[in-house]
């Protein structure tokens, strides 16, 4: 059996408040009390916590939020309780002006597009970052603020593998082949000590085949080793197997 998700149903009451703001006015710095009436189910200064950053007159407001009315109450009962402070405020108490809903026919409503240049205005004197509506600040972090240039990160280079024994002896034999039989060729081009290009080719090729034997011992093994240090390498090499 499944069951339905939870909803707050219309015509069950619940506790509602109906709060105002003091708000410093732009022009003259002087505190309106009642500038903004509003409503809220939550508890403590959850609402007037989300004010101080949602409308752009948040950095007017003074003191804590007022408490107007508060009782249980459906959600078109709290509508119109929200209404009614609005529109027709009690004896003593003005009209709000800086609620753009439900407040079309009040002359000293101030727009909502006039709160964001007034707003504006006060930032550039501060001279801080300029509001942005929350609707909107998601898409021009992405696309229209300017934002430092991240540098490119590096690529990671994968560690090199150690060379192998077999790589280490080709390695050193072949460099050793190559310096010896460049120094063969020259020493039988120079002493001319066999006759014809075909003789010194052949001899300067067999010249470094002893030296291979030598350079593997240097290349792998180090030079010189005693007798006990190639011992205890030749028993390294065993465990490592």
């Amino acid at each position: 059996m499944t069951t339905a998700p939870t909803r707050r149903r219309t015509d069950t009451r619940y506790r509602g408040v109906v709060y105002a703001l003091d708000v410093l006015d732009h022009h003259t710095s002087q505190i309106v009390p009642n500038d903004y009436v509003g409503k809220t189910r939550q508890r403590g200064r959850a609402r007037e916590l989300q004010h101080r950053d949602t409308q752009p007159f948040s950095d007017r407001i003074v003191g804590d939020a007022r408490v107007l009315w508060e009782g249980m109450c459906t959600e078109d009962e709290l509508d119109e309780m929200e209404r009614r402070f609005i529109q027709d405020p009690p004896a003593g108490m003005s009209r709000p002006r800086l609620n753009y809903q439900l407040n079309e026919d009040n002359p000293e409503r101030i727009p909502k597009w006039r709160q964001v240049e007034q707003r504006h205005e006060r930032d550039d004197r501060a001279g801080r970052p300029r509001w942005v509506p929350p609707e909107l600040r998601e898409r021009t972090s992405l696309l229209e603020w300017d934002t430092p240039d991240r540098p490119a990160a590096r690529p990671q280079s994968l560690p090199r593998k150690p060379w192998r024994p077999w790589q280490r002896q080709l390695c050193g034999a072949t460099a050793w082949w190559l310096i010896l039989f460049t120094a063969g060729w020259m020493l039988l081009a120079h002493f001319r000590l066999v006759s014809g290009w075909q003789d010194q080719a052949v001899t300067a090729l067999l010249t470094p085949l002893p030296g291979i034997g030598w350079a593997w011992r240097w290349t792998v093994l180090g030079f010189p080793m005693s007798g006990r240090a190639w011992r205890r390498r030749a028993a390294a090499r065993r465990r490592r197997r």
